[in-house]
C-alpha cells in the first residue's frame, strides 16, 4: 500500500553503493525504516534531503510483513541548515533524535510525540538564545506525554514540599535531602523552579525563562536519568555527556 505522511529523519545508514537505509519517525505510523534506492547516486536529490533532523514529506510502499519499507518519493518540508552549522544546535538536535528513537516503537503511531518533536526541531532551527531550554522542554513534555510526569513538588518518601531535591536511583523519583543521603544528582531551588515553570510554559514563550547554567545542566541530567529509569529502551544515552562537554 502506498502511504504518504510527514516524517522526521532519525538515522541514515549507507547501504550498498547507491542506496540508504533511513529510520523515520512518521506522523501516521510511528517509527518506520525505509530503503531509499539510488539515493547515494550523484544526480539523485534524495541523498541531500535524507539527513537526520530533516522534516520531510515521504511516500513509501508499506507492507506490515516487511521490516524495511521501500521509499518512493521524498520532499523537504524544512531542512536543518542552521542546526548543522552550530555545534551546540547540532548536538541538541542529535540528542533529540537519539531520545525519540529510543522511545517510539515500529509501526506504533504517536501523533502527540510527533508534533512535539517536529515543533522543537523547527524552533531549534529558527530561534536563537534558548536552545538549552528547548531541550529541557522536549524532555519534560516527553515524560508527560508518555505517562511519566515527574513529581516536582513534594518528596516521594515523606511528602514534604521540595526546596532542593535528590534523584533516587532506587525509586527513580525526587526526594528531599533528609530522606535521601545518596551522593547522586541534586536539583537546587533554581532547577526545580525552572522545571515547574516549564510544565506550564508554551514553547513560543521559552525565551522568557532564565536560570543559572549549572542548574540547567542538572535539570537535563535529572530528566535524562528519570526517562532512562522509567522508559524501557532508554539506557545509556550519549546525550547528557555530549551536552556537558559542549556546555549547554
Amino acid at each position: 500500500m502506498l502511504t504518504s505522511t510527514d516524517a522526521i529523519a532519525l538515522k541514515v545508514t549507507p547501504y550498498s553503493e547507491s542506496s540508504l537505509i533511513v529510520q523515520l519517525f512518521t506522523r501516521d505510523l510511528g517509527k518506520v525504516t525505509v530503503i531509499a534506492k539510488g539515493a547515494r547516486r550523484q544526480k539523485n536529490p534524495a541523498g541531500a534531503i535524507l539527513e537526520p533532523m530533516s522534516l520531510l514529506t515521504v511516500d513509501f510502499y508499506h507492507k506490515t510483513s516487511r521490516d524495511i519499507q521501500t521509499l518512493k518519493d521524498v520532499s523537504l518540508a524544512s531542512g536543518a541548515l542552521k542546526i548543522r552549522r552550530d555545534l551546540k544546535k547540532l548536538s541538541l538536535g542529535l540528542a533529540i533524535t537519539e531520545v525519540i528513537a529510543g522511545v517510539i516503537a515500529e509501526d506504533d503511531p504517536a501523533p502527540i510525540l510527533f508534533r512535539l518533536t517536529w515543533k522543537v526541531l523547527q524552533s531549534l532551527e529558527t530561534t536563537e538564545g534558548f536552545d538549552h531550554l528547548l531541550f529541557l522542554f522536549f524532555l519534560l513534555q516527553l515524560a508527560i506525554h508518555t505517562g511519566f510526569k515527574p513529581n516536582l513538588e513534594t518528596c516521594s518518601s515523606c511528602g514534604k514540599v521540595l526546596k532542593t531535591a535528590v534523584f533516587s536511583n532506587n525509586s527513580g523519583e525526587l526526594e528531599c535531602p533528609s530522606c535521601n543521603r545518596e551522593t547522586g544528582l541534586v536539583l537546587g531551588g533554581h532547577g526545580l523552579a525552572m522545571l515547574r515553570k516549564l510544565t506550564v510554559t508554551h514553547i513560543e514563550n521559552l525565551g522568557e525563562l532564565t536560570g543559572p547554567r549549572e542548574e540547567t545542566e542538572n535539570a537535563v541530567s535529572f530528566l535524562t536519568a528519570f526517562l532512562e529509569f522509567h522508559i524501557e529502551g532508554l539506557h545509556k544515552l550519549k546525550a547528557p555527556e555530549i551536552l556537558r562537554q559542549i556546555g549547554i
